[in-house]
């Protein structure tokens, strides 16, 4: 079952850590009705720069073995969409658990693939084999990101991780 303080910690862990030289991070607001009950709230979790490269960016946190991608809602994926179209960088952060964290950046290109071969959940085990996407395991800074863009987009790195 999902957690939402783990999600919202996930966010708040980004969100604190978004002054690193190259990055610009903003968390983009959810919305909430009178009563406070959440109503929908943005399209994504954060817009932002990295190194020059525009990203729209949707954060994840799962404690199971396997994340389900429903959890990923249609509004968020047309906006990744979207932004992607328009010259952007679209992504999803997926944080598999909390004290050993394993950070996965998975490109809209790929998520779109597995949502159209049917796929329904996407396992810890197969993401740490597939060479293609980017990874973080142990301790994570946002400052990784660089280098984990660069690796998707092809760009030499400058930034150690």
């Amino acid at each position: 079952m999902r957690s939402a303080a783990s999600g919202i910690r996930f966010e708040r862990e980004l969100a604190e850590s978004s002054s690193v030289d190259g990055i610009v991070l903003v968390k983009i607001p959810v919305g909430y009705s009178p009563t406070r009950q959440f109503a929908g709230g943005g399209f994504v979790d954060f817009l932002g720069v990295a190194d020059g490269i525009p990203l729209a960016v949707e954060a994840k946190s799962c404690r199971t073995a396997r994340f389900p991608l429903r959890r990923i809602s249609q509004k968020q994926m047309r906006f990744l969409r979207l932004w992607s179209q328009c010259g952007g960088c679209s992504l999803i952060l997926l944080r598999y658990g909390v004290r050993d964290v394993r950070l996965f950046v998975i490109p809209l290109s790929v998520l779109d693939h597995w949502l159209a071969s049917g796929m329904k959940s996407i396992g810890l085990d197969e993401l740490r084999k597939l060479p293609s996407i980017p990874r973080s395991e142990g301790v994570w800074r946002l400052d990784h990101l660089i280098t984990l863009i660069r690796r998707m987009t092809g760009e030499p790195s400058r930034v150690e991780s």
